[in-house]
């Protein structure tokens, strides 16, 4: 067995070969000078495989469910990554059905362009999720949209930006991924310290007028990581469609 064959059998790997190899505008020289580069090449070579949804069956089976009872028209994605997630999005929806999504970090935005550059339908986007959002509202506000909330990450913490942008929009289903499921200590979920904790008390003053639904099973009676999480829709139609899903739960308010 050659040399080559070895690290393409190391998953992930082939793909960061054939990026390195493809990729247009990389140079040796741009690999040897930017050492941020070379670490987001790796996170795409270890990563490029990764399950969608954080490898969450039961997530998985619940997005494909509300994208097909719903009749989504357009999915957005904040936190491409690899575009792990993304991938999955396209495979499950109809080639009618746009999908954005959405990335800070060049390294990543440029990866995803070449991962999806023979699939119209998908548009990676580079910057802020809170700057881009505006932009997507003027052409996807008044569509039946579902929105994956995926873009925190360190000291980056968009999630309240977003939520004012997204509240305002009409027949939109809204998943905060990595959110702390209330009554469940089986999910984890993210906290920022200082920042910002992905729980109810941090948004609580951003979604008063919506039902919320959190996972009804426990975090060992799915696959993948356990991160939990917490969705909510803008209209009574789109709420009808979660609170008839069995997988749902409604969060009950204290008044």
């Amino acid at each position: 067995m050659q040399f080559k064959d070895i690290v393409f059998s190391i998953p992930g790997l082939r793909w960061l070969y054939h990026f390195l190899r493809n990729f247009p505008s990389l140079t040796p020289e741009l690999f040897a000078a930017a050492p941020r580069f070379r670490h987001d090449c790796l996170m795409i070579g270890l990563n490029f495989d990764a399950a969608p949804l954080n490898g969450n069956e039961k997530r998985q089976a619940l997005i494909s469910r509300i994208v097909t009872a719903a009749e989504i028209d357009v999915i957005i994605e904040t936190g491409t990554f690899v575009g792990a997630t993304t991938a999955y999005l396209s495979a499950i929806t109809a080639k009618d059905v746009m999908i954005e999504t959405i990335e800070t970090s060049v390294d990543f935005h440029r990866f995803a362009k070449w991962r999806f550059r023979n699939i119209d339908r998908v548009r990676p986007n580079h910057g802020s999720s809170h700057e881009i959002l505006p932009t997507l509202a003027t052409k996807y506000a008044n569509k039946r949209c579902l929105i994956y909330l995926d873009a925190h990450w360190g000291c980056f913490l968009p999630l309240r930006d977003e939520l004012r942008i997204l509240r305002q929009w009409q027949n939109t289903i809204v998943m905060i991924d990595d959110f702390k499921v209330e009554d469940d200590p089986s999910f984890k979920w993210d906290d920022y310290r200082k920042v910002g904790r992905l729980e109810l008390s941090y948004i609580a003053d951003l979604v008063t007028n919506f039902d919320l639904f959190f996972p009804s099973y426990s975090a060992t009676q799915d696959t993948g990581s356990n991160s939990g999480y917490m969705i909510f829709a803008t209209s009574s139609e789109m709420t009808a469609h979660l609170a008839s899903d069995e997988s749902l739960r409604q969060h009950v308010k204290c008044v």
